[in-house]
């Protein structure tokens, strides 16, 4: 119960982070900033996966009694077949995948419009990455919860017992692999609207994904479950920053319109190509 509070909590201010409004007074480029905004949303972002890791480096081991009474029958019945998965080279090569999430973003540096603001895109990456890190390791610092191979009888028990081995939700690798594959897709995507190429990083950027969590998975570090969420909290990351800092003078695409009556509210406006 204390987990699903601090997971409810942890996304309600990642929600207010992102739909806090933004300066519209530069009308030349396809994206907005606002420093006296960003900078502190992009801070905190830094701070609170410091805080995550300090969290997480402060768990305690979990005592053998415990570990040799877990129960996989009270698991999800999509989660109970990797408990058998302990693959350990998919573990090392998901590290590869996870630093590729921070610097595929990287390759925006060659595009022209990029190139020519590279501070503007430079603080909305940071920003970006600041955010799926606090989403992951504040989660995760906060939350206990078994990773898949605890429940291992064949996993040795000093792997099981380790701190390590509480930090199953959510899906880390996953999330950082997703936040900067989807976030160089969406900002290529608002660049070049009319590109034939646009949905080819999307697609590169979902295959990427889906291999990082396929690999998490064969080394049995996630329940499938912990995989998806990490999926969509880095996706959603990647594509909601460029998106809402778009320029409003150069793309009415997206409205945040507030309303009041009867009913008080808030009307989001979305047009589709």
């Amino acid at each position: 119960m204390r987990g699903r509070i601090i997971e409810k909590l942890v996304s309600f201010i990642l929600v207010i982070c992102f739909i806090t409004p933004a300066s519209a007074q530069d009308t030349t480029s396809v994206h907005r900033i606002k420093k006296g905004i960003d900078i502190p949303v992009t801070a905190l972002g830094v701070a609170g996966t410091l805080f995550g890791v300090y969290l997480r480096q402060n768990k305690e081991p979990s005592d053998s009694i415990t570990i040799v009474n877990l129960d996989p029958g009270q698991l999800l019945p999509i989660d109970r077949r990797v408990i058998y998965e302990d693959d350990y080279m998919a573990g090392k090569v998901s590290d590869y995948f996870l630093g590729a999430g921070f610097v595929i973003p990287w390759f925006l540096a060659f595009d022209r419009q990029v190139n020519n603001e590279l501070g503007r895109y430079g603080l909305l990456y940071l920003e970006t990455m600041a955010l799926a890190g606090t989403e992951y390791w504040a989660t995760a610092g906060m939350v206990d919860k078994y990773r898949p191979y605890v429940y291992n009888p064949d996993v040795p028990m000093g792997k099981r017992i380790s701190k390590h081995s509480k930090n199953s939700f959510f899906a880390g690798h996953v999330t950082i692999t997703a936040a900067g594959a989807f976030f160089t897709a969406q900002v290529y995507n608002d660049l070049h609207p009319n590109s034939n190429l646009r949905f080819w990083g999307y697609g590169l950027a979902s295959v990427i994904t889906a291999t990082n969590g396929y690999l998490r998975y064969k080394g049995g570090f996630h329940f499938v479950s912990d995989i998806a969420i990490g999926t969509l909290a880095g996706a959603a990351t990647g594509i909601l920053v460029p998106v809402l800092h778009r320029n409003k003078h150069k793309d009415r695409r997206l409205g945040i319109i507030p309303f009041a009556g009867d009913v008080n509210g808030v009307c989001l406006t979305l047009k589709l190509d």
